[in-house]
């Protein structure tokens, strides 16, 4: 632990309350209910911030959190803004950028987050592009991403996957709320965590734009290949935000 470059901090005191720190390096939290908030983190390692695996409710709120392009350890990459290896956290209101992927979890509540100008690396190990998203879910039950702007400039060829990817790496996506968020660009814009055994995913009142791509995403909107047959699933109110279509109908 320590700062610098490529250092990262660990956390292990329950309820511990971290503020107001200007950081160079990253966090590691080991113990439960820690709260990171109004902090500056400029890190050249994997991520920003990390919750490890056996911990929960980490809460993120207020933070700048920046990965510097071309000086991480991943073939100078900076893999995760935020990641979670745990439970339950909630991450709202930060600036997260620089990053592969901006958040990824499986848990929780993320609210009111702006990730953008993702960087793209081939990961050490790799002959092609980091995927890259500004917040990935790799399943399990009860995620809510509400009020957020997510934006992937990055086309496939340089490793562009989505602006929010529910995915289903460890698990069906299930009771799921994406809602009244902004999102734009990746390969397609969202994957709406379709596979067997996912339900209840709910995407209501979001704003699809075209800043970067006609379509939202390079390939379009989304690939929501077993998505419609999942029981109470909803797709609702979701709107084009910009160009010729502003303000018309989405459908999935």
């Amino acid at each position: 632990s320590g700062q610098g470059s490529a250092y990262s901090t660990e956390i292990r005191t329950s309820g511990a309350v971290i503020s107001g720190i200007n950081l160079t390096g990253s966090l590691e939290v080991y113990e439960t209910n820690v709260t990171i908030k109004n902090c500056n983190i400029t890190t050249r390692n994997w991520f920003g911030i990390n919750q490890r695996n056996g911990y929960h409710g980490l809460k993120i709120f207020n933070c700048t959190i920046i990965g510097v392009p071309g000086r991480g350890l991943d073939h100078g990459g900076e893999d995760y803004g935020i990641s979670d290896d745990g439970g339950q956290m909630e991450v709202a209101h930060n600036n997260i950028y620089g990053f592969g992927e901006g958040i990824t979890s499986g848990e929780g509540y993320f609210h009111d987050n702006y990730v953008h100008s993702l960087q793209s690396y081939i990961p050490i190990g790799s002959h092609s592009y980091q995927h890259t998203n500004a917040l990935i879910d790799s399943g399990g039950a009860g995620i809510r991403v509400v009020h957020n702007t997510f934006l992937n400039w990055m086309p496939p060829r340089a490793g562009g996957s989505s602006s929010l990817m529910l995915a289903y790496d460890s698990a069906p996506v299930t009771h799921a709320t994406v809602q009244d968020n902004w999102l734009a660009g990746g390969a397609y814009c969202l994957y709406p965590g379709g596979v067997t055994g996912s339900n209840h995913i709910v995407i209501k009142g979001n704003f699809f734009s075209n800043e970067f791509f006609p379509g939202c995403g390079f390939y379009g909107l989304n690939a929501a290949t077993h998505w419609h047959y999942g029981s109470g699933n909803v797709w609702s109110r979701n709107v084009w935000a910009n160009g010729r279509n502003a303000g018309h109908p989405v459908n999935p």
